[in-house]
């Protein structure tokens, strides 16, 4: 039996495999997968028999299990060891479908492939396309031009951009029907980058369908549909994280257009406030995370944390030669936030990151409380 560390008080350690077992082999698992597993029998307390898909192990554990009957578990990780969470009821269906968005956002057009094929849809010549869609095109060409570098920099601004970013599209919606009318609804719709991509969809589908359009604008208007309908699906899919956190609003994962130069860009920014034991505010904190892809330096992330007047950023560059250079600008950085009333304090390092996968995978992997372990 290889070496058995503890990582949590409640720890489930597969035993040696038994000859009597018809299988007794850990099964092919995947990160984030939901498991059931059944209960066969219980020897004392802290040993049970446990069936994990169609293998039968012998596992020890410290928390309190029944003698016999279905568990739900989550795989958190794989290697070196199975780390298991015990799931309760109210959580096994809200987790098979975290798991299926874990899945779709790890396999799913990735974020730079997706501003590059968009960049070059929206180069695209206009002119074969019917004429309701050569006017939605520049709509939204414009509206996404409006998320230039500057507008990070304002709050007021930067506020408006997210409000409009349409992950807050349906609430929208649902304001316009209680109190406006259909002219103040096509003026939203023309400011949301939700709405401007639904309309174009229906459009381009529309397009799509017309009996005997040009084989060209028909592969034209299938190309741009595939386009636009991956974009929906990212913001959807942060629309149904964020409704995770819907009855608190300490956690914010939001998925951004960056305009920079001619070419589309994605931003994606996580932001977290906690609150320390008691009442005291030197003890709130906010927490930032971006993650982008810029086009010379290549992947960047940025976390920063801030606890009253402290402010501290971490710089994690995939790319180690724009090291010097972003150190070059910190003291302009540090100077600017001074006059805002911060002590700040940066730091910039090399930092290999997974291509394609999305800071929102990432931040779905933390908070592995309530852990049980499968330890070979």
């Amino acid at each position: 039996m290889n070496e058995i560390k503890t990582f949590l008080p409640s720890a489930i350690q597969i035993l040696p495999q038994l000859p009597s077992l018809p299988g007794g082999k850990i099964p092919p698992l995947r990160r984030g997968e939901i498991l059931e597993g059944m209960i066969l029998g219980q020897e004392d307390p802290q040993h049970f028999l446990l069936r994990i898909k169609g293998q039968d192990l012998k596992v020890e554990t410290q928390i309190p299990l029944p003698a016999r009957g279905k568990i739900a578990l989550e795989v958190k990780t794989v290697t070196p060891q199975v780390i298991l969470k015990l799931l309760s009821a109210n959580e096994t269906g809200n987790l098979t479908a975290l798991s299926l968005l874990k899945k779709y956002l790890g396999e799913g057009v990735p974020l730079e492939k997706l501003a590059g094929n968009l960049s070059a849809l929206g180069k695209m010549e206009l002119g074969s396309l019917p004429p309701a869609i050569q006017k939605t095109i520049p709509e939204l060409k414009a509206l996404l031009a409006q998320y230039g570098p500057p507008f990070l920099t304002d709050p007021q601004t930067l506020q408006e951009k997210i409000f409009q970013s349409g992950l807050f599209w349906e609430n929208r919606l649902q304001q316009l029907i209680q109190e406006k009318g259909e002219e103040a609804f096509l003026q939203v719709s023309r400011q949301d980058v939700k709405g401007l991509l639904l309309k174009l969809k229906s459009q381009l589908q529309e397009a799509a369908m017309t009996e005997g359009l040009d084989n060209k604008v028909l592969a034209r208007a299938e190309e741009w549909v595939r386009g636009v309908d991956a974009y929906l699906q990212k913001i959807e899919a942060y629309q149904f994280i964020n409704q995770r956190y819907a009855d608190s609003s300490e956690k914010w994962m939001l998925l951004l257009p960056l305009w920079i130069g001619q070419n589309l860009q994605f931003l994606e920014l996580g932001l977290g406030f906690s609150r320390g034991e008691g009442t005291s505010p030197e003890k709130d904190e906010t927490s930032l995370l971006f993650l982008l892809q810029l086009p010379e330096i290549g992947r960047i992330r940025i976390e920063v944390i801030i606890r009253k007047d402290a402010l501290f950023g971490r710089f994690g560059l995939a790319d180690p030669s724009f090291q010097e250079w972003i150190q070059q600008n910190f003291p302009d950085l540090e100077k600017r936030l001074t006059v805002l009333g911060f002590h700040p304090s940066f730091s910039v390092a090399q930092e290999p990151m997974e291509e394609g996968k999305e800071a929102i995978v990432g931040r779905m992997e933390e908070n592995a409380e309530n852990l049980v372990s499968l330890i070979v």
